[in-house]
């Protein structure tokens, strides 16, 4: 019998609001209450994605995305 790699059945990340993922994912650490916080939410991984490209354009980092659709500027 074929001994399975536990890696074999991933699938690559689809990509979110139609922006594509990294290829690697960004790894901290932090305080352990605000983790423990964090850990509870029930969408973190997109909370986590909107804090840290808020805090990107907030350090003007990278310029702010404009989500606003063509048929609804002036």
């Amino acid at each position: 019998m074929t001994k399975r790699n536990k890696l074999d059945n991933l699938q690559p990340l689809k990509p979110i609001r139609g922006v594509a993922l990294a290829d690697q994912p960004l790894c901290v650490k932090i305080d352990r209450d605000i983790d423990a916080i964090i850990r509870t939410m029930p969408e973190r991984s997109t909370w986590l994605r909107e804090a840290i490209e808020t805090a990107a354009v907030e350090q003007g980092l990278v310029p702010l995305k404009d989500d606003t659709p063509e048929s609804d500027r002036a």
